[in-house]
């Protein structure tokens, strides 16, 4: 079964005041997960998906060709969500809708997020620092929570 990784890009993939020289420094990273997990795909969870239709999201990753090709969507940041799961925080409410209204497994996600109270659900996230970004250490974990996930049956 395959584990959906909802994405944020600021304080993720870059620090969250990068200039534009530094956007998407900490993509690469990704491809360790990619290697050794490969029955996952990726969620654009950022604030970035009210104003970038998917294939303005794409060409952010043409240098990262394995990890652009598991980006399979992004969570509606504009319209209100289909269901409320109440009252969880709005990042959460939407990867929550994204997974209902694609028919995703709702236990076997997980989120890569720098902000903390976008989620009630901490199990699922793995934080980063957001004036780093993504590191190795966090990279080691989602790891982790990905092969965990992907011992769930159905």
């Amino acid at each position: 079964m395959v584990v959906t990784i909802f994405l944020d890009f600021d304080g993720v993939l870059h620090p969250t005041w990068a200039k534009s020289d530094r956007l998407f420094e900490k993509a690469g990273l990704l491809d360790q997960v990619i290697v050794s997990c490969p029955r996952i795909e990726f969620v654009v969870s950022s604030s970035w998906a009210a104003y970038k239709d998917h294939e303005q999201i794409l060409r952010n990753f043409q240098a990262y060709p394995a990890l652009q090709r598991l980006v399979v969507g992004q969570t509606q940041q504009v319209k209100r969500p289909a269901m409320d799961f109440g009252g969880l925080p709005e990042r959460e409410t939407q990867c929550r809708n994204w997974l209902h209204e694609n028919g995703r497994h709702q236990e076997r996600w997980l989120a890569i997020e720098d902000e903390a109270a976008c989620f009630k659900t901490t199990d699922n996230v793995i934080k980063t620092d957001g004036n780093v970004g993504l590191t190795s250490v966090n990279i080691e974990a989602l790891k982790t929570k990905i092969l965990a996930l992907s011992e769930l049956t159905r």
